[in-house]
């Protein structure tokens, strides 16, 4: 069966096509991507006036959060975490798939 479309017919069925390829990125990408709407709780402060501008004192503020939590080492590098973490056995990326993959569930 031989079937002769006109150019308009293509046309529209290109069309056609093209509208549900864009339905489908756009469901694809709200769904990637999930809009999350945050209110405002706080409003934005100078720099001058916000304690948070003083290095030493935000320093002290994540010693006593870092202590609170039982953290008592010091930072360390990534490339000095990465060689630790596969010292240990621990596949690259390991912990941060174990991350997402709680906070998907």
């Amino acid at each position: 069966m031989e079937q002769t479309l006109s150019l308009q017919q293509l046309t529209d069925r290109l069309l056609r096509l093209e509208n549900e390829m864009r339905a489908i990125r756009q469901a694809m990408a709200d769904r990637l991507q999930p809009k999350v709407d945050v209110p405002r709780t706080t409003t934005a402060r100078p720099m001058q006036v916000s304690p948070w501008a003083d290095k030493q004192i935000l320093r002290r503020e994540m010693a006593a959060f870092c202590a609170s939590l039982s953290i008592h080492a010091e930072p360390i590098g990534i490339e000095d975490l990465q060689r630790k973490m596969g010292e240990s056995g621990l596949a690259p990326n390991e912990l941060s798939q174990s991350i997402i993959k709680a906070r998907e569930a």
